[in-house]
């Protein structure tokens, strides 16, 4: 087999994949992933040996199944380095507590009009984009034959050909030599914000590497760039925590974790009393007959305030904690444990988080984690108002999936700048305006009881679990 590359004019582009390079040599030799390693494979990977070619060997990532020094002899330039070099260029700038291994996706994504030039974009793999940045249309991710992902691998089928999927179909709209006609098209980058990312001076990356994100703001917002490049221009600032002293003290005793630990459950408390001064005002009757399941006897349960729905449903999973059965105020702790927290939810991610200012200044630590908790707070609470609002009128208690991405308005950045942390955000949280049914009868009837084992009716269900 002799490799079609520069023969056949083509030109390595711009932040071009592995996987698109990969595909387009198999398509233009009609030859099968085996044989293209039983040709430019390493000496080590066996596969002349064995039927089955192990996933190490078809990782596109770090190329491990291929002679690097005859893979660059037969393309005309270092495929691996031209890999890390694009990656870096894309994740240069974020903290050393983001791994840059995992801000790419390990399934194909495309942009169909890229496909049809034979071409793929590594940043069609990068998770901060769900854009085609040179088309500017939603990236596709499953075949749509077998509507299975495909594995960013080196594809393990047998056919002799490219840009297919294991079923056997092509990603490919129109016949696969088409894209001969089409490798010229212009293939620049038109997406704005994309451009500035890749173009960030070293200014601008320094003040994200020296900012603590979040990671789950990170990884499950689809407009992350744009507010990262917002912060990078001092955009949406808030306020700003004390300057650093030369006093420094860290976070490394077990009495300023317990400080902490109090410190964030005050934050929770004074969180829940906002709540009680705002948006569950009128509502507070409407808790109580919810957690004490109130209703007459013989009778199914009454109607419940979507409002009372969020808020013992946010509490249960904030705290990890069941309303209905324990008491509804958070239980005090005297032993606390390093990097403890009164919180469940994102508890992993929070205490990752901590870990890694775990160096820094205790106060700032505490000014930090007490701000990100509010916000935290505050956007669970408005999800469960959204979840409220179906199934509240349904008496039913959903498996929510809670992995969901953070919109634009829901996430908080705290950047370092002068020695010390500000507070950027997009815009103030408005409430949700749901039905209540006690609206004009706010009393409980004398001849409601409790009912507190029928718990049960209200468990994790689909719609038939009532």
């Amino acid at each position: 087999m002799r490799l079609n590359w520069m023969e056949r004019g083509n030109q390595l582009k711009e932040f071009e994949s592995s996987w698109s390079i990969m595909e387009k040599m198999k398509a233009e030799n009609f030859v099968s992933s085996k044989q293209l390693l039983e040709v430019y494979g390493h000496e080590n990977s066996n596969v002349h040996k064995s039927a089955i070619v192990g996933k190490r060997h078809l990782n596109l990532w770090t190329l491990e199944g291929f002679d690097h020094l005859n893979l660059e002899t037969a393309l005309g330039f270092s495929l691996i380095q031209h890999i890390n070099h694009y990656k870096r260029v894309l994740t240069h700038m974020f903290p050393s507590n983001i791994n840059p291994e995992l801000l790419f996706r390990d399934t194909v994504y495309y942009c169909r009009e890229c496909l049809e030039c034979g071409y793929h974009n590594l940043l069609h793999q990068f998770k901060l984009l769900h854009k085609c940045p040179i088309h500017q249309i939603d990236l596709e991710y499953i075949c749509n034959e077998c509507r299975n992902p495909i594995p960013y691998l080196l594809s393990s089928h047998k056919y002799e050909n490219g840009f297919l999927c294991s079923c056997g179909e092509s990603l490919l709209e129109s016949n696969i030599k088409k894209y001969d006609s089409n490798h010229h098209q212009n293939l620049s980058l038109k997406d704005s914000f994309v451009r500035s990312w890749i173009e960030m001076n070293e200014d601008e990356a320094s003040v994200l590497r020296s900012t603590p994100m979040f990671k789950p703001f990170i990884e499950n917002n689809p407009l992350v760039i744009h507010h990262l490049l917002n912060i990078t221009k001092q955009k949406n600032l808030v306020y700003y925590s004390e300057k650093n002293s030369n006093q420094w003290n860290k976070l490394d005793t077990n009495e300023r974790h317990k400080e902490l630990f109090e410190s964030i459950c005050q934050i929770t408390k004074s969180f829940e009393a906002y709540l009680f001064k705002t948006v569950l005002k009128d509502h507070k009757h409407c808790i109580k007959r919810f957690t004490g399941l109130f209703k007459r006897k013989g009778e199914p349960f009454p109607e419940i305030c979507p409002y009372a729905y969020s808020y013992v449903f946010w509490k249960e999973s904030f705290y990890n904690i069941n309303p209905f059965q324990n008491n509804i105020n958070v239980a005090k702790k005297n032993n606390i444990v390093q990097f403890e927290l009164p919180v469940y939810y994102q508890e992993d991610a929070l205490k990752e988080l901590l870990i890694y200012m775990n160096n820094n200044d205790y106060r700032e630590t505490r000014w930090y984690m007490s701000h990100l908790v509010w916000e935290l707070a505050t956007y669970h609470f408005d999800n469960w108002l959204n979840i409220a609002n179906i199934y509240a009128k349904k008496k039913i208690k959903p498996k929510p999936n809670f992995d969901f991405d953070y919109d634009y308005n829901s996430i908080v950045i705290f950047p370092r700048r002068s020695n010390r942390l500000e507070k950027h955000s997009v815009n103030a949280l408005t409430w949700r305006e749901l039905e209540c049914p006690y609206v004009l009868n706010k009393k409980r009837d004398i001849e409601e009881i409790s009912h507190l084992p029928m718990r049960l009716a209200i468990t994790n269900g689909n719609e038939e679990d009532k």
